[in-house]
């Protein structure tokens, strides 16, 4: 069922895209499978048979068709498909405009209740409200934050010279456990430039959300993709969020506990396109009282194992400091850069120093569900261990689940919600 619903999401992307004339360099190609080192030919052997199980034309293969390196055996996924996805959601937001909808950005959602959307501009009336916001703004009902665990993914494109790779989809095995700790993941894709170079878009190295050590990722991503190919300077760098479902499939449906007018789209697991295509098709179906056949496999209410959950002292620094010493670590934050501290006696600070050397400081309670908040280096945000919920360096909600910002400090600042822990 899984394995239906992506393909017919492809197909439907790649129909769209020709239907609407849409220019977004869409494509089919093969995908190719290969073990990271660590792993074992029997991971291989396995995902073999789970495709040909769910009925996908894979076949083994003794090596990936690139020359910088031997994959050694690997398994291809024929017909995979691979666009530009700004190129293609402009192309739809305009088609769209075009058939009568309206699209409204740089809005911020204040609350959203079974009657409409409380914006910064206003109450928006609705009668069927849709959350695809990749963490849902509104879970106090489904809860679906302890069901689901918040990674980033960390991503690179580097110059390559034209033909040094051949154009497919790679990725490894990684994400399994080894002895001492999990292996990384690495994906990697092929974007045509005008002119004598290219760019190979190289990711991987997931962490889940407030670990630390973002700067040292994107290096160990790098060394990675120059030891297998023959790129050259690194041109951009970026990460995700990656919200992966205790049981690997997305939640797609009616939020539970609200009434059904309401319905969220989440846990993509690194197939947001994909899923997100799914969910246009499937939520459709459900608002206009149609039977889909993915429904039950996506239904957010779902029997799951037990849910994950992470308590607000989990992620906490270990030592409280006094005045002083407060005094002295906010002193010593370089400009560009922040910082938490915990403090004896009152809340964790979460502050920053500007360029301009001007230092801003807010609480450190996430206003989620009043986890501390952890300083991403390489992003410039505080993010939540917890549930995956970030903040700019300025203190504003940029990823949910918390939908208010940071309290500035000297403000008593207000949770969206109690802890549970």
């Amino acid at each position: 069922m899984p394995r239906a619903s992506h393909g017919a999401a492809i197909d439907a992307i790649e129909s769209i895209s020709s239907r609407e004339g849409i220019d977004c360099d869409f494509e089919r190609l093969d995908g190719f499978l290969f073990l990271d080192p660590s792993d074992r030919q029997e991971s291989l052997r396995r995902e073999l048979e789970a495709t040909r199980r769910a009925g996908i034309a894979t076949e083994l293969v003794a090596r990936a068709p690139l020359g910088s390196f031997d994959t050694g055996p690997c398994i291809r996924f024929p017909r995979q498909g691979q666009f530009q996805p700004l190129k293609y959601l402009a192309g739809v937001g305009k088609a769209i405009m075009q058939n009568g909808g309206e699209v409204y950005t740089q809005t911020h959602a204040d609350r959203i209740t079974t009657s409409g959307v409380a914006t910064s501009g206003g109450l928006v009336a609705a009668q069927k409200i849709v959350i695809a916001t990749n963490a849902p703004i509104v879970d106090r009902t489904s809860r679906v934050y302890n069901r689901q665990i918040a990674y980033r993914t960390c991503v690179i494109a580097a110059s390559i010279e034209k033909g040094a790779v051949a154009k497919a989809l790679y990725w490894d095995t990684g994400n399994h456990r080894t002895k001492n700790a999990v292996a990384p993941y690495h994906y990697v894709r092929l974007q045509e430039l005008e002119g004598d170079r290219d760019l190979l878009i190289v990711g991987g190295e997931d962490y889940e959300v407030g670990a630390g050590g973002e700067e040292k990722r994107y290096a160990r991503l790098e060394s990675w993709a120059k030891k297998r190919f023959p790129i050259g300077e690194t041109q951009y760098r970026w990460s995700g969020q990656v919200l992966e479902p205790l049981d690997g499939l997305a939640f797609i449906g009616h939020n539970p506990g609200d009434r059904d007018n309401v319905f969220i789209a989440t846990g993509d697991s690194g197939n947001g396109i994909t899923h997100g295509t799914i969910a246009g098709m499937l939520l459709t179906d459900l608002i206009l009282g149609r039977k889909n056949e993915w429904a039950a496999l996506y239904d957010p209410a779902r029997k799951m194992k037990k849910p994950y959950s992470a308590g607000p002292q989990a992620w906490s620094p270990a030592k409280k400091k006094d005045k002083k010493q407060v005094q002295g670590a906010l002193a010593r934050i370089r400009a560009g850069s922040g910082m938490v501290i915990e403090r004896r006696g009152n809340g964790p600070i979460a502050a920053y120093r500007n360029q301009s050397g001007t230092l801003h400081s807010y609480s450190a309670v996430c206003t989620h569900l009043g986890c501390t908040v952890a300083w991403n280096d390489a992003e410039k945000s505080f993010d939540c261990a917890c549930h995956g919920s970030r903040f700019s360096y300025a203190g504003k909600a940029v990823n949910g689940p918390a939908g208010a910002d940071l309290a500035k400090q000297g403000d008593k600042g207000k949770a969206d919600d109690k802890p549970e822990h």
